[in-house]
């Protein structure tokens, strides 16, 4: 079983074996007539070098498929554990307005006596963008609906173009939400060949605040997504550490794909690249990014 999983790996690696068996000179049918022959001058050292490096191919290849299914598998079981439940409530007060508005369903944090004189981190939001993804509206107002103080947070909107067409969907919801600090930067700085990174650059620069949180346009977040994330980098037991050794300093989030509903008011459509999308997201790529 071992050496057809070996020999199996190095045929997904395209490599080849011809036995030097099948190779055979031909006699020409006349008698007279002869062509030189060659000789077999292979030397029996060259052909157990080949084959020695073909089963250390073979062994890196069924390594490396052992390692993908180990992470698959970790990745699922850290799953199951931690998100089969609803995580806590975070231990930070919540502003109530106008964040109340749009979050019927969730379970506000009531400040306490514990809680009331903490210093609650600063956080600026970068919310970089370009062109019309699908709900973009939808996505950028769940960073409006967050529930923490309004004077601790700030959305900034960085688009490179001022023709963009997410430019004015960004104007409308600052002129909706005039309680909560948000601006539009228009233009990008060029300095490395990712655009996003342009995009972000004078964002990032006239941040006011010392903890940053990139979104991105297509994700949409829970009303208690900054909470959570900043009692985890920030909490007020103080600083925390991954896996009992280093300090944590940096949180990110696994994203969950979800399909568009077709037509509607927007005319989504489902292609293939949107299903192929899907089921990385909420496959393949959710399980390694969990392992990591």
């Amino acid at each position: 079983m071992l050496e057809y999983l070996k020999w199996s790996a190095c045929l997904l690696g395209c490599v080849s074996v011809v036995p030097l068996s099948s190779l055979h000179h031909r006699r020409l049918p006349h008698p007279s007539l002869h062509l030189p022959t060659t000789t077999n001058t292979n030397n029996p050292d060259n052909s157990r070098a080949m084959l020695s490096f073909l089963d250390l191919l073979a062994w890196i290849s069924l390594a490396w498929y052992a390692i993908m299914v180990l992470m698959a598998v970790s990745g699922s079981v850290i799953a199951f554990r931690k998100y089969r439940q609803p995580p806590p409530p975070p231990p930070f007060p919540i502003s109530s307005s106008p964040l109340s508005q749009v979050a019927p369903n969730s379970n506000p944090i009531r400040p306490n006596s514990k809680t009331q004189n903490l210093l609650i981190p600063s956080v600026s939001i970068l919310r970089p963008l370009c062109g019309l993804d699908y709900g973009l509206r939808e996505n950028l107002e769940s960073a409006f609906l967050q529930q923490w103080p309004l004077d601790r947070f700030e959305i900034i909107f960085c688009v490179a173009h001022p023709d963009d067409p997410a430019r004015k969907v960004a104007q409308e919801l600052i002129s909706k939400y005039p309680a909560v600090r948000a601006r539009l930067l228009i233009g990008e700085e060029r300095v490395g060949v990712n655009p996003k990174i342009n995009n972000l650059m004078e964002a990032y620069r006239t941040a006011e605040a010392d903890l940053l949180w990139i979104l991105d346009s297509n994700a949409r977040v829970h009303p208690t997504t900054l909470a959570r994330a900043v009692s985890v980098l920030c909490p007020p037991s103080g600083p925390t550490r991954s896996r009992g050794r280093t300090r944590i300093g940096l949180v990110h989030h696994v994203p969950a794909a979800i399909l568009p509903k077709p037509g509607g008011k927007q005319n989504a459509q489902r292609g293939l690249g949107c299903l192929l999308e899907g089921c990385f997201l909420n496959g393949n790529h959710a399980r390694q990014y969990l392992s990591l």
